[in-house]
Protein backbone atom coordinates (compact mmCIF):
# COMPACT_ATOMS: atom_id res chain seq x y z
CA UNK A 1 0.00 0.00 0.00
CA UNK A 2 2.48 2.74 0.86
CA UNK A 3 4.65 1.81 -2.09
CA UNK A 4 1.62 2.44 -4.30
CA UNK A 5 1.35 6.09 -2.36
CA UNK A 6 4.73 6.46 -3.13
CA UNK A 7 4.33 5.69 -7.24
CA UNK A 8 1.28 7.80 -7.38
CA UNK A 9 2.60 10.71 -5.33
CA UNK A 10 5.98 10.62 -7.55
CA UNK A 11 3.93 10.47 -10.59
CA UNK A 12 1.56 13.75 -9.61
CA UNK A 13 4.73 15.62 -8.73
CA UNK A 14 6.52 14.24 -11.74
CA UNK A 15 4.14 15.32 -14.40
CA UNK A 16 2.77 18.38 -12.73
CA UNK A 17 4.94 20.12 -10.40
CA UNK A 18 8.18 19.61 -11.21
CA UNK A 19 6.94 20.37 -15.24
CA UNK A 20 5.62 23.87 -13.78
CA UNK A 21 8.97 24.49 -12.02
CA UNK A 22 10.56 23.72 -15.10
CA UNK A 23 8.80 25.92 -17.30
CA UNK A 24 9.43 28.77 -14.83
CA UNK A 25 13.48 27.57 -14.70
CA UNK A 26 13.12 27.85 -18.50
CA UNK A 27 11.50 31.45 -17.96
CA UNK A 28 13.67 33.08 -16.04
CA UNK A 29 16.65 31.79 -18.27
CA UNK A 30 14.65 33.62 -21.24
CA UNK A 31 14.98 36.49 -19.29
CA UNK A 32 18.07 36.68 -17.80
CA UNK A 33 19.44 35.82 -21.39
CA UNK A 34 17.68 38.86 -22.94
CA UNK A 35 18.64 40.98 -19.95
CA UNK A 36 22.26 39.29 -20.46
CA UNK A 37 22.17 40.65 -24.34
CA UNK A 38 20.37 43.37 -23.43
CA UNK A 39 18.16 43.20 -26.47
CA UNK A 40 15.25 45.44 -25.39
CA UNK A 41 18.21 48.26 -25.01
CA UNK A 42 20.15 47.60 -28.36
CA UNK A 43 16.83 47.53 -30.34
CA UNK A 44 15.31 50.95 -28.84
CA UNK A 45 18.89 52.06 -29.67
CA UNK A 46 19.65 50.55 -32.77
CA UNK A 47 20.43 53.53 -35.15
CA UNK A 48 22.34 55.36 -32.33
CA UNK A 49 26.22 56.04 -32.55
CA UNK A 50 28.33 53.60 -30.95
CA UNK A 51 29.30 54.22 -27.20
CA UNK A 52 28.09 57.99 -27.91
CA UNK A 53 31.51 58.25 -30.39
CA UNK A 54 30.42 61.19 -32.57
CA UNK A 55 32.33 64.05 -33.68
CA UNK A 56 30.49 67.43 -32.77
CA UNK A 57 30.93 70.68 -35.59
CA UNK A 58 32.99 74.34 -34.50
CA UNK A 59 30.69 77.20 -34.24
CA UNK A 60 32.12 78.36 -37.38
CA UNK A 61 30.23 77.06 -40.73
CA UNK A 62 32.67 75.10 -42.60
CA UNK A 63 32.48 72.92 -45.49
CA UNK A 64 35.45 70.58 -44.09
CA UNK A 65 34.31 70.55 -40.58
CA UNK A 66 30.70 69.55 -41.37
CA UNK A 67 31.73 67.19 -44.17
CA UNK A 68 34.20 65.60 -41.30
CA UNK A 69 31.89 65.66 -38.66
CA UNK A 70 28.54 63.77 -41.29
CA UNK A 71 31.12 60.94 -42.08
CA UNK A 72 32.21 60.36 -38.56
CA UNK A 73 28.36 60.58 -36.62
CA UNK A 74 27.69 58.12 -40.35
CA UNK A 75 30.52 55.86 -39.76
CA UNK A 76 29.43 55.79 -35.74
CA UNK A 77 25.68 55.03 -36.73
CA UNK A 78 26.65 52.17 -38.92
CA UNK A 79 29.28 50.55 -36.94
CA UNK A 80 26.16 50.72 -33.87
CA UNK A 81 23.60 49.13 -36.12
CA UNK A 82 25.94 46.57 -37.37
CA UNK A 83 27.21 45.88 -33.86
CA UNK A 84 24.26 46.14 -32.33
CA UNK A 85 22.17 43.70 -34.96
CA UNK A 86 24.72 41.17 -33.94
CA UNK A 87 24.47 41.05 -30.28
CA UNK A 88 20.76 41.24 -30.80
CA UNK A 89 20.92 38.20 -33.50
CA UNK A 90 23.34 36.00 -31.04
CA UNK A 91 21.20 36.59 -28.19
CA UNK A 92 18.13 35.48 -30.01
CA UNK A 93 19.79 32.69 -31.67
CA UNK A 94 20.98 31.64 -27.95
CA UNK A 95 17.14 32.20 -26.63
CA UNK A 96 16.36 29.52 -29.55
CA UNK A 97 18.79 27.04 -28.34
CA UNK A 98 17.70 27.41 -25.01
CA UNK A 99 14.49 26.50 -26.54
CA UNK A 100 15.29 23.64 -28.32
CA UNK A 101 17.04 22.18 -25.64
CA UNK A 102 14.43 22.37 -22.79
CA UNK A 103 11.74 21.25 -25.51
CA UNK A 104 13.95 18.22 -25.77
CA UNK A 105 14.22 18.52 -22.16
CA UNK A 106 10.74 17.97 -21.37
CA UNK A 107 10.61 15.49 -23.82
CA UNK A 108 13.33 13.24 -21.90
CA UNK A 109 11.83 14.58 -18.79
CA UNK A 110 8.56 13.02 -19.58
CA UNK A 111 9.60 9.59 -20.74
CA UNK A 112 11.92 8.71 -18.31
CA UNK A 113 9.99 7.31 -15.71
CA UNK A 114 8.94 4.99 -19.03
CA UNK A 115 11.86 4.05 -19.62
CA UNK A 116 13.46 3.20 -16.31
CA UNK A 117 10.10 1.23 -15.90
CA UNK A 118 10.54 -0.87 -18.91
CA UNK A 119 14.30 -1.44 -18.46
CA UNK A 120 13.33 -2.77 -15.43
CA UNK A 121 10.73 -4.90 -16.72
CA UNK A 122 13.07 -6.41 -19.40
CA UNK A 123 16.10 -6.56 -16.96
CA UNK A 124 14.05 -8.56 -14.57
CA UNK A 125 13.20 -10.82 -18.27
CA UNK A 126 16.24 -11.40 -19.28
CA UNK A 127 17.51 -13.08 -16.02
CA UNK A 128 14.55 -14.79 -16.08
CA UNK A 129 15.40 -16.03 -19.80
CA UNK A 130 18.47 -16.59 -18.54
CA UNK A 131 17.95 -18.52 -15.16
CA UNK A 132 15.55 -21.07 -17.71
CA UNK A 133 18.08 -21.80 -19.88
CA UNK A 134 20.50 -22.77 -17.74
CA UNK A 135 17.98 -25.44 -15.66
Amino acid sequence: MTFTLLVADYAKWHYTTALQSGFHLWLNFVIYTAHLFMIKLHARTLFAPWHRMTESRSKKWNWEDWATTAVVNSVSRILGFFLRSIIILAGLCFIGILCVSVFIGYIVWILAPLVVSSSIVSGIALICIYLYAFI
